[in-house]
């Protein structure tokens, strides 16, 4: 059983090893979580004797994905959308974009190619990109149909839940 939040000796606890590790085996590494008390633990992970829980290696996503990735810390901004775009973007079925029209706030300023967070509504991160354009153009096209994507699928990191 593993249970949100810190522990006594830590910050993230093993529910956020978790996460990490899930997160890292989806964009194509394998991972292994094991006691690094344990004697010689590196020399069994390696070899073929079962060392610790294992999250073998699920697809291999593209270097722009595995950037952004690990880029999320950096965000310059966010912004929040709409149920709709939020169900579009999380429908794991289909590609979908970050259109302006799903867009109901911008947090920050930044440039074209900075990386963003999504949020939901309810303020929950759904995922980080990379802003096709800065936070004036995306404050001017927010709400608005027909506009180019803010976030293109090919540079848009979604959370797996």
């Amino acid at each position: 059983m593993v249970q949100a939040g810190a522990s006594a000796l830590g910050r993230g606890g093993m529910h956020s090893k978790l996460g990490i590790a899930r997160r890292t085996a989806q964009l194509g590494t394998a991972v292994v979580i094991a006691d690094g008390r344990e004697p010689d633990i590196l020399l069994g992970i390696s070899s073929a004797r079962s060392a610790g829980t294992h999250f073998p290696a699920r697809g291999g996503a593209s270097p722009a994905k595995r950037w952004l990735a690990s880029a999320d810390s950096h965000a310059a901004g966010s912004v929040t959308v709409n149920d709709g775009a939020a169900g579009a973007l999380l429908d794991r079925r289909r590609l979908a974009s970050l259109l302006p029209v799903g867009i109901e706030a911008i947090e920050g300023q930044f440039s074209q190619g900075d990386v963003i967070r999504i949020r939901s509504a309810d303020g929950r991160v759904l995922g980080c990109g990379r802003a096709a354009y800065d936070h004036e153009e995306a404050g001017r096209a927010m709400g608005r149909r027909g506009r180019k994507p803010l976030i293109h699928y090919d540079y848009l990191y979604l959370l797996d839940d």
